[in-house]
């Protein structure tokens, strides 16, 4: 296994438990869109997320991630003002 491998799978071992709240806090939003305390919950968990990111070496999927944080909280202005 490669180095790049290696702090992938380190990644993804750390943030399960996150990506797994994720999956189901965006699962259950979709069931009752209105809940801001579970749209705060997945920003949160979004954030979390990022840490781990920033403190990696996965670049790349760090500027995925603030891509996807800036158009979910646009979304997010948009849909709950």
């Amino acid at each position: 296994m490669d180095g790049l491998d290696e702090v992938i799978k380190e990644f993804l071992v750390e943030s399960y438990e996150s990506l797994d709240q994720l999956d189901s806090d965006l699962v259950a939003l979709e069931e009752t869109p209105d809940d801001l305390d579970r749209l705060a919950g997945i920003f949160r968990t979004v954030h979390t997320i990022k840490g781990r990111l920033a403190s990696s070496r996965l670049r790349s999927l760090k500027r995925l991630h603030t891509l996807v944080k800036t158009y979910s909280f646009r979304f997010a202005m948009v849909n709950w003002t």
